[in-house]
């Protein structure tokens, strides 16, 4: 469905994990630990339309995804991993909206992911292939809107 967008000079098989993502229902228990980072003062101050429209309830970064909630929580994971998620529960204003999770290493941007939300309330993720030691070091997840309106950092480490 969705597909990681590689931007780096070197072609790679990465894919993102398009989710067959669902509406939270009303009364469900959400058991994940979002990014604790305070937010800038000048971001508080005036919000941008994508402020306006779309607020991320929760995120976190995780090993996997297991009936739409994640799994293997963490901000530090092995390169032998194989994948490490960005995982998302997003509230919208309007619909149809959209979101991207862009994925930065050392300070340089390797895939952005475009994500639909379809719903009021909606679940999804992505997730980065770690395919070798060379992504060994430190990483950003970025949760976007459509326009690059950053609503969402998550930190977290390979070695």
């Amino acid at each position: 469905m969705n597909a990681e967008k590689n931007v780096l000079p070197s072609r790679s098989n990465d894919a993102s994990a398009p989710s067959d993502q669902e509406p939270i229902t009303a009364g469900r228990q959400i058991g994940a630990q979002s990014d604790q980072r305070p937010i800038s003062a000048s971001l508080a101050v005036e919000p941008s339309a994508a402020f306006a429209n779309l607020n991320v309830l929760k995120a976190t970064m995780c090993a996997d995804v297991e009936d739409r909630m994640p799994a293997g929580v963490g901000n530090t994971f092995s390169w032998s991993t194989h994948r490490v998620y960005v995982w998302s529960l997003v509230q919208a204003k309007h619909l149809p909206s959209e979101i991207r999770h862009i994925y930065y290493f050392e300070g340089r941007k390797v895939t952005d992911v475009a994500l639909n939300v379809r719903s009021s309330s909606w679940r999804t993720w992505s997730y980065k292939t770690i395919s070798n030691k060379r992504y060994e070091g430190s990483w950003r997840g970025d949760i976007a809107s459509a326009e690059g309106q950053v609503l969402r950092s998550l930190y977290f480490e390979i070695n």
